[in-house]
């Protein structure tokens, strides 16, 4: 056992009570001989699931223990692993370095796919931030989507702190480290294509989701990015849409994120191409310029004919959509956008910020 270095990772990790740990060992072993040594049975037991495969050896997520209380269970593991014959070492897990290669590329501004989920208890999105019962969903969609072009994925697990992983380990600890109410995010680098593709839930119910490659079209973006829309679950699925990187800073963002009772029947603004509700497009005031496609008994896919005037202009430096654009589709979308007026700003000069708690 290397606690010393189980410490130095927990520190860059940059919270008590949440811990990745490593086990290297010589040679292969069933997964189930690992897992036998974890004590899972017991209620007692720290670690969230098993051993998950990692690049460099075998990871577990542990919670619930300050890091003093959970040296004595690794303790226990590491004799219990050598007990039933397995030659390695538990100990923190090694850190990915930045991918210096890769500089050019984190430095584009793609097209990004949001989707933002109704909460259980919609009385307080920020205490209760996602589904339950439908979160591990939404983050294996997520990491599958992220890894499906091939390529090295990373988890986030604190600043500065990013480790290479397999795809379950990443879900394992982006699924904790959501139900414990911190932003998980997850990174697939692929060096022969030049490609990095991202992914992050964050508070409160939003998912966010990207690609950046050099070269990419407009088209290429966007048909990427609606391939993320469309197979992401649906249950208790708001909205999505595919729209640019700082689309979150607006002044009604925070009576909107404060009343997720809301998000199913109105959207802050229209983009190219979203889902929405039966609810928004029954608030529609006429669609008849977008094509629109049922996807179930309560989502359709909204799309403007013209796909280009809203992607195409803004490349390869994505800014704001065409105002003359925005003002014809905000007419069309007519009583689903929130106004000023219902998000307590009676002008466009109003501070938000004097709204905060």
């Amino acid at each position: 056992m290397d606690w010393a270095r189980i410490v130095a990772v927990a520190k860059k990790m940059g919270w008590d009570g949440e811990y990745v740990l490593a086990l290297t060992t010589t040679r292969p072993y069933a997964v189930e001989v690992l897992n036998e040594a974890l004590s899972l049975d017991d209620e007692q037991c720290p670690a969230n699931g098993g051993w998950y495969p990692s690049p460099t050896g075998w990871l577990v997520e542990a919670e619930g223990e300050m890091l003093p209380q959970l040296q004595p269970w690794v303790v226990r593991w590491a004799a219990a692993l050598t007990a039933a014959g397995v030659d390695g070492t538990i100990t923190g897990p090694s850190l990915a370095p930045r991918q210096s290669w890769a500089k050019h590329i984190e430095m584009l501004m793609p097209y990004t796919g949001y989707l933002r989920y109704l909460p259980d208890d919609t009385a307080d999105a920020w205490r209760l931030p996602w589904p339950a019962d439908s979160h591990a969903g939404i983050v294996d969609h997520l990491v599958d989507w992220s890894c499906a072009a091939g390529g090295s994925p990373m988890v986030y697990l604190g600043p500065g702190a990013n480790v290479w992983a397999g795809p379950e380990a990443i879900k394992a600890i982006m699924n904790v480290a959501q139900a414990s109410g911190r932003v998980s995010s997850s990174s697939c680098y692929d060096r022969p294509t030049q490609r990095i593709r991202c992914v992050a839930t964050n508070l409160p119910g939003t998912a966010m989701f990207f690609e950046q490659r050099v070269g990419a079209e407009w088209a290429e973006q966007v048909q990427v990015l609606r391939a993320g829309l469309l197979g992401a679950p649906r249950e208790r699925l708001a909205h999505a849409a595919v729209g640019l990187s700082d689309d979150l800073n607006d002044a009604r963002q925070h009576w909107y994120l404060r009343h997720p009772q809301v998000w199913g029947e109105l959207v802050l603004k229209p983009y190219g191409l979203q889902i929405l509700t039966a609810a928004h497009v029954e608030a529609a005031h006429d669609l008849s310029g977008w094509q629109v496609t049922r996807l179930d008994e309560g989502h359709f896919l909204v799309e403007d004919r013209d796909l280009g005037a809203w992607y195409a202009a803004t490349m390869p430096f994505p800014g704001a959509f065409d105002e003359h654009l925005m003002a014809r589709a905000v007419a069309d979308f007519g009583a689903m956008i929130v106004t000023l007026e219902q998000a307590g700003l009676p002008g466009a000069g109003s501070d938000v910020r004097k709204s905060w708690p």
